[in-house]
């Protein structure tokens, strides 16, 4: 059993190259967490990933919490203002 507490402090999941974790413990986690109520700042450098956070967002009923931003999408973010 991992608490609420925990998540925040930190998860690390290790494994090979098409190990499954972001399709095995990355997902249980994710929509445990979206379930809960957290936030999340996602970098994506898989192609998909973001389609696949949108559907976690849309299945969590999260659906309008759900923000990208990007080269060619509506939100922006400066880090630098």
């Amino acid at each position: 059993v991992v608490t609420l507490g925990q998540a925040c402090e930190g998860v690390l999941i290790c494994g090979a190259t098409g190990a499954g974790k972001t399709s095995g413990p990355g997902d249980l986690i994710a929509r445990a967490l979206l379930h809960a109520g957290a936030g999340f700042l996602v970098l994506c450098a898989k192609t998909d990933e973001c389609e696949r956070w949108e559907r976690l967002c849309r299945e969590a009923g999260r659906a309008a919490d759900f923000v990208r931003f990007g080269p060619g999408a509506p939100a922006k973010l400066d880090v630098l203002q």
